[in-house]
């Protein structure tokens, strides 16, 4: 990898790691505000549901900036921007619903919104450590993933992403964050689309990996 596409590769990583950080420290600093006005909430069920579920965002926030700065230098990539872009709103755009209005507190909502994020998130840990430093955004060939978790699906980070974004969709129940959770599953598709494209051209089994695998679902899809 020549110098110059070493500091591609550093600089594509910054965007992608202050986004992460941004809506980290949104996070942050709305939790400690709920927190602040309701310091003594022992035996407060809804609201303990309520920073489970809040906290399960955090953990998600802090996985991806750790596998954005550790992830493997590409092996090849596509040259056309539009890739990017995609793979970019596929990843970032399920964030905007963070800047929107969060629907009251209800337990059942809550309840269920947990157990999707806290899913979500230990899938997206289990996947993470599978690909190690093979993990990445923009639609690029590093080292093959085919084994335990990625022996049925191909992409499992993906499915483990939108089980999460659902679960942070039933925080806000709102049509805006609706509009957000299509485009977001949208752009998941095309970004699924050119990296397939990517890893097809770079390594020959990948084409064989294909044929016996689904994209997200077993036998489904």
């Amino acid at each position: 990898m020549t110098k110059t596409e070493k500091l591609y590769d550093a600089v594509i990583r910054l965007p992608l790691i202050a986004c992460d950080l941004f809506f980290l420290a949104l996070e942050l600093r709305s939790m400690r505000g709920i927190v602040a006005l309701h310091p003594y909430f022992g035996g407060d069920v809804p609201f303990l549901i309520h920073l489970v579920s809040r906290s399960a965002i955090l953990i998600f926030l802090v996985a991806c900036i750790g596998f954005h700065v550790s992830r493997y230098r590409p092996i090849s990539t596509y040259a056309t921007s539009y890739s990017k872009v995609v793979a970019l709103a596929g990843t970032l755009f399920a964030l905007l619903m963070l800047l929107t209005p969060r629907a009251a507190r209800a337990v059942h909502w809550d309840s269920l919104s947990t157990v999707l994020i806290l899913i979500g998130a230990i899938a997206c840990v289990l996947v993470v450590f599978e690909l190690g430093r093979s993990s990445s955004v923009m639609p690029e060939a590093r080292k093959p993933v085919t084994s335990a978790l990625f022996g049925r699906i191909r992409h499992p980070l993906c499915l483990a992403e939108e089980i999460m974004v659902l679960g942070i969709f039933l925080q806000f129940r709102s049509w805006q964050g609706l509009l957000i959770l299509a485009l977001h599953f949208y752009f998941l598709v095309r970004r699924m689309d050119f990296e397939e494209g990517i890893l097809g051209n770079s390594f020959p089994a990948y084409a064989e990996y294909k044929e016996r695998t689904n994209r997200l679902f077993p036998g489904v899809y």
